[in-house]
């Protein structure tokens, strides 16, 4: 249980860690967007000095201000840094102020060895002698030879001189702590000693961790122990916290608007080695670190990462590569994609419109249809009114034919009974002056006219229009529902024609085959009335009426 607690509790570390080191790849990117800010407000404070330099008259200011004016300019430019470490050495030899000028001797030797110029860097160091009793200065110049020593080896990077130059490295490191003091720049270059001659990880580490807890995130010292903390990392194994405090390194190195640098030169080789998801970072770091070493004109960083820009570069190049071809790729499927959605499109609006057109012709036909049932409506109305009408015409007819009937049936009664009474002539008499009485005619003209109106109501408007203006027939109001001439015409409209029928409906005794126009002249109207037409004309438009 406590080893699979264990391993749990690791498993969480390294998790924790890989996410920490996301997050600082981020902060190490906007860092990066910041560099020219960063070194523009270097320069400023730079310039500021060098105002001061031109305003001052005083050899030790002067002195001083030049020192400041060379530290800014340490880890930022070499032909700058050298320029400024001269003119100090120069004014320190004419004050005669010999601490000064050992240190600056020292300094000038350091940054020969940063630029590539070991051979001459350790001839200054060797042909001066320096002030035994000054524990800074002998510590300084010991850490200079030993730093000095450690890019020769570097730049040899073999297996015959590398190895005697490190070994004489490491002898002026172990003689440099004889003379240590106690400053955070001292406890990192204890943490090299272990490193270096005491081979002792765990104490190094020690001093490193010191340094960083001690020291400003954007101070030198700070990137130094960083870059050696991951170093140290890496030589155990430890690849999540050798890639954390590379960042951190980096990350300082920015901020400090430092050139010389190998911190984002091994975080690019460390990213590339990690697969093509961190190729990108990997390529921008080191072009980034090619353009510090370049103007910084460090000869030992610039053929480092020479070694290792074409590699980077080249796979670089492969993944574009790929990705351009995945991406040409794409573009084509896109583009298939694209023209047959366009073709779709067409005939999906081709069809739209066909629908549109089919829409709109059944809405078309729709309002066919419901104008249709509209007519269809209207007529089954008006023909269930013409069946109420017809039966209402049947009730009469039957009406008429049970009166006559029961008056027939009467008559019949009236004949026999005095027939059996022997009263012949008083029977003749009744018989010859039985016919139907006015009351009875009126009241039969009457129930037609009703009738023939309800069945027809348009039919005098109807007429009228047949004839002329001042021709029309109006029915008297108060007397009949319609005149003479309208009831001829209208038998002539229920398609009684021959004017016998007319004549016996109407109760009139015309001679034999009466015609129309004799009726109408008898009644007092001429055909003229008629508008142009003979009665003939109006007799068979009569027949056309709905």
């Amino acid at each position: 249980m406590n080893r699979i607690l264990l391993a749990f509790i690791m498993l969480l570390h390294v998790i924790t860690i890989s996410a920490d080191n996301k997050a600082q790849l981020l902060k190490l990117d906007e860092a990066i967007e910041q560099v020219e800010k960063l070194q523009t407000k270097k320069m400023m404070k730079i310039d500021m000095l060098r105002n001061s330099l031109r305003r001052s008259a005083n050899d030790n200011e002067r002195m001083s201000l030049c020192y400041d004016i060379f530290n800014e300019f340490h880890v930022l430019q070499f032909d700058s840094a050298l320029h400024y470490i001269d003119k100090v050495q120069e004014m320190a030899t004419r004050t005669g102020n010999r601490h000064i000028r050992e240190m600056a001797i020292v300094d000038k030797a350091e940054l020969l060895g940063m630029g590539g110029f070991y051979p001459e860097a350790i001839e200054l160091l060797d042909k001066e002698p320096l002030d035994s009793t000054d524990n800074k200065v002998m510590f300084k110049s010991y850490i200079a030879h030993f730093r000095i020593y450690l890019y020769w080896a570097d730049y040899c990077n073999d297996a015959v001189f590398a190895p005697i130059y490190r070994e004489r490295a490491s002898k002026n490191l172990e003689t440099a702590m004889r003379f240590i003091g106690a400053s955070p720049a001292t406890e990192y270059y204890r943490g090299e000693y272990y490193i270096y001659v005491k081979h002792d990880n765990r104490n190094a580490l020690e001093c490193y961790f010191r340094v960083l807890r001690s020291t400003p995130h954007d101070a030198r010292e700070y990137a130094m122990a960083a870059c050696a903390v991951a170093h140290n990392y890496s030589a155990k194994g430890d690849m999540e916290h050798y890639e954390y405090y590379l960042i951190e390194a980096a990350h300082s190195d920015l901020l400090n608007c430092t050139r010389e640098n190998m911190a984002l030169q091994d975080l690019a080789m460390f990213l590339y080695q990690q697969g093509e998801d961190n190729m990108e970072r990997a390529e921008r770091y080191i072009n980034l670190a090619m353009e510090d070493a370049k103007l910084f004109n460090n000869r030992l960083r610039i053929i480092e990462i020479s070694q290792k820009l074409p590699v980077i570069v080249g796979a670089y190049k492969q993944l574009m590569k790929r990705r351009n071809t995945m991406l040409r790729i794409s573009t084509f499927g896109v583009s298939a994609l694209a023209i047959i959605l366009i073709v779709f499109v067409y005939f999906f609006m081709k069809q739209n419109r066909q629908l549109s057109t089919k829409r709109r012709e059944l809405s078309e036909k729709n309002s066919e249809l419901t104008s249709l049932n509209d007519r269809l409506h209207t007529l089954n109305d008006r023909l269930l009114d013409t069946n109420r009408q017809r039966e209402h015409l049947a009730k009469l007819y039957i009406d008429l034919c049970a009166n006559f009937i029961d008056r027939l049936a009467k008559f019949e009664l009236l004949v026999k009974r005095k027939i059996k009474a022997n009263q012949i002539k008083e029977l003749l008499s009744i018989a010859s002056s039985s016919k139907m009485s006015d009351e009875d005619a009126a009241s039969f003209l009457h129930r037609f006219d009703k009738a023939f109106l309800d069945l027809y109501p348009t039919f005098v408007d109807e007429f009228n229009k047949l004839l002329l203006p001042d021709a029309k027939i109006l029915p008297r109001k108060g007397v009949s529902l319609l005149t003479t001439e309208l009831r001829i015409f209208a038998l002539v409209r229920l398609g009684v024609t021959e004017s016998s029928e007319i004549s016996a409906l109407l109760f009139y005794t015309p001679p034999h085959h009466l015609q129309l126009s004799l009726i109408c002249e008898e009644q007092g109207h001429k055909p003229r009335h008629l508008r142009t037409r003979r009665h003939e004309a109006v007799h068979g438009h009569l027949k056309t009426w709905n």
